[in-house]
């Protein structure tokens, strides 16, 4: 579904104005995103890491400029926890400091004066072992630990109080592009790869930039109505510790709403999505077959909306997909069951009224 997250300057108007750019028109082309295969990340063995958040008990703007060292092991990447304008990163040292964060004040909060948020980094570390050592310096005091201070739910309190390390899972990018690339899913495979799906959605040229925040409400609204390129869904597989090059499954320019997949009995993916048709949303699908993506097959015609779908594959190898379809006015929950190569009667699992 089109986004807008880098502006937030109206709220519903501003959504309308960007859905109806992507409706309308789809002259912008989505960029090719980039593979990142060859890039060191979560799926190396031996990969540890930490969140580091400071200044948690800050009453004014502060500067926590440092450095990382750990040993025995590697620092392998530090990433900013809050990234501001002036914060940088620069092999194991930074610069960066508490502040208030962005706020959407109405006219009354405006010239107040607001607290400052921690700041911090996301800490990756290599070839480490629970002895190893984590070293950590900065302008507001000194502190270390080991990694065995640190295990999954334990919350490591450092500098009375003004700085924090959690454990974190791992992680690392998949893919790499101006899009903004959200709503993942993913399934496991018999032969131990996984497969992910996520949609891509590509910005107007101007429109994608950070965003300023400021006093003064924009004059010039003009840029809202630059065509932008729309949703597309792209799936990436994993096997053997290397992913692959995203792949398009769906045409692209289109408004398309969150993703599933599932795997069949003959270790096939299928990629469920919501799509924008006529001003409704209706299910597809599509698997990937002898090396390609099929055409997108359209599951619901029925008026009202069916999206948020989940998918599963049962014993005897069929795929089972489940979403949320308004009919007649209420949210019921709706499952669909592989038969072959299409889907058989729609099921309802629950029509209750109310909230679902």
């Amino acid at each position: 579904m089109a986004k807008a997250r880098w502006f937030a300057l109206g709220g519903i108007a501003l959504a309308a104005a960007v859905a109806l750019s992507v409706w309308g028109r789809r002259e912008i082309e989505a960029d090719e995103p980039a593979a990142v295969a060859g890039k060191p990340g979560a799926l190396d063995p031996g990969v540890v890491c930490l969140r580091i958040q400071l200044g948690l008990k800050d009453q004014e703007n502060t500067a926590w400029d440092g450095s990382l060292r750990v040993s025995p092991g590697r620092v392998l990447r530090l990433e900013p926890w809050r990234k501001g304008p002036q914060d940088k990163i620069e092999d194991a040292a930074w610069k960066l400091g508490t502040r208030p964060a962005p706020r959407f004040m109405g006219r009354e909060q405006r010239g107040k004066t607001f607290p400052p948020n921690e700041n911090g980094l996301i800490v990756t570390l290599a070839d480490v072992a629970d002895d190893s050592t984590v070293s950590v310096s900065t302008k507001q005091g000194d502190f270390e630990f080991k990694l065995a201070e640190t295990p999954f739910g334990k919350r490591l309190m450092r500098l009375e109080g003004a700085a924090d390390v959690v454990r974190i899972p791992a992680s690392c990018p998949l893919v790499e592009a101006a899009t903004e690339d959200d709503y993942p899913s993913a399934a496991v495979a018999p032969d131990g790869a996984v497969w992910v799906a996520y949609t891509a959605f590509t910005h107007g040229k101007d429109f994608a930039r950070p965003a300023r925040f400021g006093d003064q409400e924009p004059q010039d609204l003009s840029i809202f109505d630059q065509p932008t390129g729309g949703d597309r869904v792209w799936a990436v597989r994993i096997a053997g510790g290397k992913w692959s090059a995203p792949v398009p499954v769906t045409p692209g320019g289109e408004d398309l709403y969150k993703t599933a997949v599932a795997i069949d009995g003959q270790g096939r993916p299928w990629v469920f999505y919501s799509g924008q048709r006529e001003g409704n949303f209706d299910l597809f699908a599509s698997v990937h077959s002898d090396g390609k993506w099929s055409a997108p097959q359209r599951l619901t015609r029925d008026p009202g909306p069916d999206i948020n779908p989940v998918a599963a594959t049962d014993k005897q190898g069929r795929v089972w997909v489940a979403w949320q379809g308004f009919r007649g006015g209420n949210a019921n929950i709706l499952a669909l069951r592989s038969q072959g190569d299409g889907f058989g009667e729609e099921i309802v699992v629950s029509d209750e009224p109310g909230k679902q």
